[in-house]
């Protein structure tokens, strides 16, 4: 319970795992429960892939989000889901239960957006589940609000 406010570090999601440099999407956030909690969480800035505001940072899946009884708000950065994977990476498992939720996916410049709850950009997702809540889910270039990101047209 109570009131967060995390801002993540370049290329880090608000409240999360760190960013991965090694491409292979083998680090993961995982297992992030918040309850009863009023959670503002915003993504680091970058010109490079950026991460979740809850989840995974640049390149880094999120996995195993649960969200009860609680308001969150949530930016992702260049390419990040709001909630979900950072950059490139999957958003998995995620569950929201009588919660209110603003997520906002942003775009990479050249990779296209990432999801507001979901995945970033590129991917698909995996196992999304809201109930008895009520969700704004606002997407990065060609994402989709709730769901996977989506590449940039070439």
């Amino acid at each position: 319970g109570g009131t967060i406010v995390a801002t993540g570090g370049a290329q880090g999601p608000g409240i999360g795992s760190a960013w991965n440099d090694n491409g292979l999407s083998t680090v993961v956030a995982k297992n992030i429960t918040i309850k009863n909690a009023k959670v503002t969480a915003v993504a680091g800035t970058t010109s490079s892939l950026g991460g979740a505001g809850i989840g995974g940072g640049s390149c880094s899946r999120g996995e195993g989000i649960t969200i009860e009884n609680s308001t969150i708000i949530a930016t992702g950065s260049s390419g990040g889901a709001g909630i979900g994977g950072g950059g490139t990476a999957k958003g998995l498992n995620i569950k929201i239960t009588n919660s209110v939720v603003t997520a906002t996916g942003n775009s990479h410049s050249k990779l296209g957006g990432g999801s507001g709850i979901g995945s970033g950009c590129g991917v698909e997702s995996e196992n999304i589940t809201i109930s008895n809540s009520s969700v704004k889910a606002v997407a990065g270039t060609n994402a989709k609000p709730i769901g996977g990101g989506n590449a940039k047209p070439q």
